[in-house]
């Protein structure tokens, strides 16, 4: 079943401004009125005709206040006053909405009369875009409202409850200064007695009275004095312990209210650019302050009631979120700095690891002090803004110089893992090219002997210098200690002088894996220095094509006779033996241009 049908609702007073008694006994008796003592609250809504009165309660409270049908054009659905008792409540509250035309000013007021009168809320619903306009529609309304409260003289406080409907996409605390401030105009219009000519709205008619001691010692003014006086004081004790409950969930409500908008105006100064310490010290001091008066309008001064346990656990949260954000901040800015120093030292170090050389360690080492002092100063600025204490700032400070110097052994563990590569390019590009980095020709000139020598001792220096981590200006022996073991071949002092030279922690390559890897390195570049020797040869045979000079003198010699005979007699001697022992020389000499041959 819908709530709002078990919902009992009467009209009070009907469009003809009659009184409906027989209404309201009905309505006393069905509610159990009687039963509920003071236990009760009363709601009524106060605003112009069509603004959505009966919406407004129907939603909140389940009531079956009568709606207007937008189908059916606009009119009046609410004439006179409803009441209705919410079923949907624990208490009971008794809800009045008042419908009346603009022109009934007389209802009007003594509407808003008995409203303020009977009503411990008063919600007032009002149109977003009537804020802060000249001729809003309910600005005759709140006039008439504050009027009426000049003629009451009750000290109870009746709340006046404002109800944005059609919000639009302007901010709520731009809003609240506006109403505020057009409230305060009405305020300020309404003729006042010279009595509260300067009273401001929020304090009218607002005075503490204690009305129950009051009728207390009314009525016992003939007890004895003891009796009274012990009585009075269990009457004050059951009143505080009846007040106690409500006034530590107020003050639970209001350190809850304080610690979100603390959260939201900390964040809001962080993106703002404001410093972290400097933010919440301003925040927190605030909001502090802010509760500090929350709790003063709240403080009983017959209990005497100490706030400082609600104050100290808002503290708490505020110190803790703080911490929060502190942590997640510096994980940022670590974060930050370390990606930069990465940046900063990863492509320079495999470029000069690259290039190895005697120069190279040097190299890393100035690379890496320069980055480390730009990172540590620009991280030791943006960890000022944190107030943080010596010892912690230069433990994060050593944290990332720690960092820093991770990067360079991690990228010489991954270039120490290509060692082998990089030595048979080294190889190649020395033993193929020349001096001008030209691709070298074989012309039976070179000695390749000195040239592969020369490419293996560049090679040999490139797996010295990718041995060993050398981040700490200290000499070594390594690159001695391979040539003695690997290329003179006096393996007796292989490995000690060089596994005694450097800390196992500095060691990339190990001298056996050097050992294993000089023998691979050479294995696998044996076959180019044989091609280069066989292509030399061939070059030399190709230059000799010409035959030596003894068979040109053996031909002259031999070939004399034949040759003297042909001058005597051109033409009569035999033209073929002296041609064919010609052809028979060189053709000899062409297909066996290094043996020695006979001529009969």
């Amino acid at each position: 079943m819908d709530k709002s049908d078990e919902c009992c609702s009467t009209h009070l007073i009907d469009g003809d401004r009659i009184f409906n008694v027989t209404g309201l006994e009905n309505f006393s008796k069905e509610v159990k009125l009687a039963e509920c003592g003071l236990s009760y609250a009363v709601v009524s809504i106060m605003v112009p005709q069509s603004s959505g009165k009966s919406t407004l309660l129907n939603h909140l409270f389940f009531t079956n206040f009568r709606e207007m049908d937008a189908y059916k054009g606009r009119s009046q659905t609410t004439k006179g006053i409803a009441f209705a008792n919410p079923t949907s409540c624990t208490h009971r509250v008794p809800l009045f909405q008042g419908g009346c035309t603009t022109d009934d000013t007389a209802f009007e007021k003594q509407s808003a009369l008995f409203a303020l009168a009977v009503s411990d809320i008063v919600l007032i619903n009002m149109w977003c875009h009537d804020i802060g306009r000249e001729q809003a529609a309910n600005k005759p309304l709140l006039k008439t409202v504050f009027q009426v409260m000049m003629r009451l003289f009750s000290p109870r406080k009746t709340t006046l409850m404002f109800v944005i409907r059609d919000k639009t996409r302007t901010p709520l605390e731009n809003l609240e200064p506006v109403l505020r401030e057009d409230i305060q105009k009405i305020w300020d219009s309404v003729p006042k007695p010279q009595a509260h000519k300067e009273t401001p709205l929020s304090d009218f008619s607002y005075k503490r009275k204690n009305n129950s001691k009051n009728r207390y010692d009314a009525d016992a003014t003939f007890f004895d004095d003891g009796v009274r006086s012990t009585k009075r004081k269990q009457l004050e004790e059951k009143l505080l312990q009846l007040v106690q409950e409500a006034y530590q969930s107020m003050l639970g409500h209001v350190r809850s209210r304080t610690s979100e908008r603390f959260k939201e105006a900390f964040d809001k100064a962080l993106k703002g650019g404001k410093g972290f310490a400097v933010a919440a010290q301003d925040c927190t001091e605030f909001f502090m302050s802010h509760f500090n008066e929350e709790c003063a309008d709240a403080v009983i001064g017959q209990a005497n009631w100490d706030p400082s346990r609600i104050r100290d656990k808002l503290k708490r949260d505020a110190d803790a979120h703080i911490a929060e954000v502190r942590s997640a901040k510096l994980a940022e800015v670590t974060t930050l700095y370390e990606t930069k120093s990465n940046e900063a030292l990863a492509g320079p170090v495999e470029a000069l690891l690259d290039g190895a050389g005697d120069d190279t360690w040097p190299a890393i080492r100035k690379l890496l002090q320069r980055e480390t002092e730009t990172g540590v100063l620009g991280f030791s600025t943006a960890l000022s803004d944190f107030e943080m204490d010596e010892q912690a700032r230069d433990n994060m400070v050593s944290r990332l110089k720690d960092y820093a110097q991770g990067v360079v052994e991690a990228k010489a563990k991954v270039e120490a893992g290509r060692v082998l590569v990089r030595m048979k390019d080294r190889f190649s590009t020395l033993f193929s090219h020349d001096s001008d980095s030209m691709p070298r020709v074989w012309t039976g000139k070179e000695d390749i002997r000195a040239i592969t020598k020369t490419a293996r001792s560049a090679s040999l220096k490139f797996l010295s210098v990718m041995a060993a981590i050398r981040l700490e200006d200290e000499g070594d022996s390594i690159e001695k200690t391979l040539a003695l073991a690997l290329v003179d071949g006096k393996s007796g002092a292989s490995t000690s002088e060089s596994s005694t030279s450097v800390p196992a922690l500095k060691t990339l390559i190990t001298p056996v894996q050097c050992k294993s890897l000089w023998r691979q390195f050479k294995s696998e570049t044996e076959y180019t220095v044989t091609q280069a020797i066989a292509a030399q040869e061939a070059s030399r045979r190709s230059n000799n094509w010409l035959p030596p000079p003894w068979p040109t003198v053996a031909l002259v010699v031999l070939g004399f006779n034949e040759f003297m005979t042909l001058l005597r007699k051109p033409f009569g001697c035999n033209w073929t033996s002296p041609v064919n022992s010609a052809m028979v020389l060189f053709l000899d000499f062409s297909l066996y241009p290094q043996s020695s041959f006979l001529l009969s």
